[in-house]
């Protein structure tokens, strides 16, 4: 009844009502035209027909006209309603005049419309879920809801700030804006704990206007132009883990739906960090050890088949360690095992300290770890990785307040030659670790047998060499120096000698490189030094005007930091006059120097320390590069002298050198003299010294004493005196 009534009351109902009222009536005034028929006279009769038919045309006018209406409006709608149940929410049907027919018309829009807006929504969390279910990570997350954020919510710039999980006090920051060509834009910058608690206390969101908009989180959105801003946080634990930020050009008004479409697109974020942080733990636990937080042996293998892998497609050798503490049983029986997992951290962290970034160090379990080295040129890489660890293990172990010494075996397998499987190449490293286990532990053994030769005998060369220092079985001898103009001894340059205890004499030759490894060069330097002018002070005493003693210094006694403190106190403690000592330096040094602008030698120099610049020629310098430098001396290597006079080139290189040091004011000492022929050849070139086995073999001190007395009454005969020096 209520519908009916309501029908009736239309403005529809009314016009049908009308129509057929009038419809209703043209019978009536039919009938009334024939009953006057019988009392009016034809022209009248004629005029009335004329006029109901013209009123019939017009009732039938009206009611085609409404009808028509009314079924293109229902066909409309009917066709609208066709397409949004094909997902088109685009269709929209002609409102027309203000009645019932066009509030239909518009209800239906408004539907169709608010039913578009619900289905993007509903699509865009769809790929979002869809993300979110399919693993992908966080960014590829982030960067959905910003593209699709504008489908949803109107706005003219969107941002979505989330923060590091690996720093809590940054966020990342993605922006887009409508004027964009659709990329994003990422970057950083703080978020401070206040802005967490302002956001925290709206959780709903927070309008503010460009003047507010100060927080550095909100700058990208300002700086677009954005008039107003809406924030809204992404809370997850009941902490802000980060916000979206919607901008408007002039001022911002969303209705409660669409702030709800919006809250739900952070929520999706929410979710999505939660669950990438989830991962990140799941992983965390299946690939890392919980008590070193080192790789563990299923990060290993993966890493180690990946490294197979690639080696296959780029030919390249590698190197896989097994490192096993030695004696580690000892701490867990007799200190428990909480101090054993106290040393187990401890040895985590040398071991990160004793590789590079490319290397990975893992826990296989228990005592024992692995190293893969992708990056080595020689296997001598290997081995001095192995022998870093080994060292980086002998300081003390402080356990239970006690002091623990422990050390580790170590084996190498060298990829392809030990194995091309990762089960060949741990199965052969580990049996190589065991090997050295049985060798006497604390050592570095490689699976070919024709390697771990090399290596022992390196490893036994550096024990003798560690008790040659402590045993002082080192000795210096000095190789005359000859002025080519006087003849006389203008020099001595100190090397060193090293007889062990089996009384074999070795040159620095045999294991001065293996010192410089190690670092045992620094006390043999020191140690030298302090010798050497020792020794210059005490031939002075014996009355010996010597002008100058020669010492080498290596690159790694320059890098010490109390060098220079250390020249200084042996000059003092000798009472060695610094104009009397020449260092001899390499080009390598020289070069370094150069490089890195370090004023290494300005503070020798200035303390009266004179430099000489040893095996010219060879290698980086040129008498450019010298010129910046306060050296007093050159000396040529042996390489130009051996062939002087059989060689044109030899000759040409030793002549050219010794123009350019004069035109330098540097004098010039040749080395490796063996013949009077080569000894004319320098001396016709203008040499001012020569050092060799024509003049003199190097001699100990007490010889060296005899010879420079020997030498100074043969300077008293003419020029050829050096070569009757050659004969004593």
């Amino acid at each position: 009844m209520k519908i009916a009534d309501r029908f009736f009351r239309s403005a529809l109902a009314r016009r049908i009502i009308g129509c057929f009222a009038l419809a209703a009536l043209l019978p009536l005034a039919a009938i009334a035209i024939l009953s006057l028929d019988l009392h009016t006279g034809k022209e009248f009769h004629s005029m009335l027909l004329a006029l109901a038919a013209i009123a019939a045309l017009i009732v039938a006018g009206l009611g085609v006209m409404e009808i028509h209406r009314t079924l293109r409006l229902l066909e409309g709608l009917r066709e609208g309603i066709r397409r949004v149940g094909q997902k088109d929410f685009s269709a929209r049907v002609d409102v027309g005049p203000n009645d019932e027919l066009g509030d239909l018309a518009a209800s239906f829009n408004s539907m169709a419309a608010h039913l578009g807006g619900e289905f993007t929504a509903l699509l865009t969390l769809a790929d979002i879920d869809h993300a979110i279910l399919s693993r992908l990570d966080l960014d590829r997350v982030i960067e959905t809801v910003v593209m699709r954020m504008r489908e949803v919510v109107p706005a003219d710039y969107v941002s979505i700030a989330i923060v590091d999980r690996n720093a809590s006090a940054m966020v990342r920051i993605y922006t887009g804006h409508q004027g964009g060509d659709g990329g994003l834009e990422l970057e950083r910058c703080e978020f401070s704990r206040e802005d967490t608690d302002v956001l925290l206390a709206y959780p709903e969101g927070l309008w503010l206007d460009r003047a507010q908009a100060v927080t550095p989180y909100l700058m990208p959105v300002a700086k677009l132009g954005a008039a107003s801003l809406l924030v809204l946080p992404i809370v997850w634990q009941n902490d802000v883990v980060g916000t979206i930020v919607l901008g408007y050009a002039g001022a911002g008004m969303l209705s409660d739906e669409e702030r709800g479409r919006a809250r739900n697109l952070g929520d999706r974020v929410g979710v999505a960090f939660a669950t990438a942080a989830k991962d990140e733990q799941l992983y965390l636990q299946a690939n890392y050890d919980t008590l070193t937080t080192l790789p563990n042996r299923q990060y290993f293998m993966d890493q180690l088949a990946r490294r197979l892998a690639q080696a296959q497609r780029e030919p390249r050798q590698f190197a896989l360690l097994v490192v096993d503490l030695d004696h580690f049983k000892r701490i867990n029986d007799t200190l428990g095992h909480e101090a054993g997992d106290d040393v187990l951290r401890e040895t985590a962290e040398r071991l990160r300290h004793c590789v590079r970034e490319t290397d990975t160090v893992t826990r296989l379990g228990g005592d024992e770890f692995t190293i893969v080295l992708p990056q080595i040129k020689t296997a001598r890489d290997s081995e001095s990785v192995a022998q870093h660890i080994i060292e980086s293990m002998a300081p003390p172990f402080v356990v239970a307040g006690k002091e623990e010494f422990l050390n580790a075996s170590i084996g190498i397998a060298l990829y392809p030659a030990d194995g091309t499987t990762a089960e060949e190449l741990l199965r052969n490293a580990d049996t190589a670790m065991y090997r050295a286990k049985e060798g006497g532990r604390g050592r570095a053994v490689y699976f070919e047998e024709r390697m771990n030769v090399a290596a022992v005998a390196r490893v036994s060369l550096e024990r003798e060499l560690r008790l040659a220092i402590e045993r002082n079985e080192f000795s210096l001898w000095y190789q005359p120096q000859l002025d080519l103009r006087s003849g006389r001894i203008s020099g001595a340059e100190a090397l060193l000698r090293w007889e062990s205890a089996d009384r074999q004499t070795r040159t620095p030759a045999d294991f001065i490189q293996l010192a410089d490894e190690t670092g045992l060069i620094e006390p043999i330097g020191e140690w030298v030094l302090r010798e050497a002018c020792r020794q210059f002070c005490a031939w002075q005493d014996e009355g010996l005007a010597l002008p100058l003693v020669a010492v080498n210094v290596s690159i790694r006694q320059f890098r010490q930091a109390a060098f220079v403190d250390t020249v200084r106190s042996i000059l003092h403690e000798t009472g060695m006059p610094p104009e009397c000592l020449e260092l001899e330096i390499t080009e390598g040094l020289l070069h370094e120097t150069n490089r890195v602008g370090a004023a290494l030698l300005e503070p020798l120099h200035e303390m009266g320390v004179s430099f000489g610049l040893d095996d010219f020629g060879t290698g980086y310098s040129s008498l450019a590069c010298i010129k910046r430098f306060p050296l007093a001396t050159i000396k040529i290597d042996r390489a130009f002298v051996a062939d002087l006079g059989a060689d044109d080139e030899s000759g040409s290189v030793a002549a050219a050198i010794i123009a350019g040091a004069h035109a330098l004011r540097k004098r010039v000492v040749a080395e490796g003299v063996e013949t009077e022929r080569q000894a004319m050849i320098l001396a016709r070139l203008g040499c001012d010294h020569l050092q060799g086995h024509f003049c003199s073999r190097p001699l100990s001190a007490g010889n060296f004493a005899q010879f420079f007395v020997l030498a100074g009454a043969a300077a008293a005969r003419p020029p050829l005196a050096k070569k009757a020096i050659a004969q004593i």
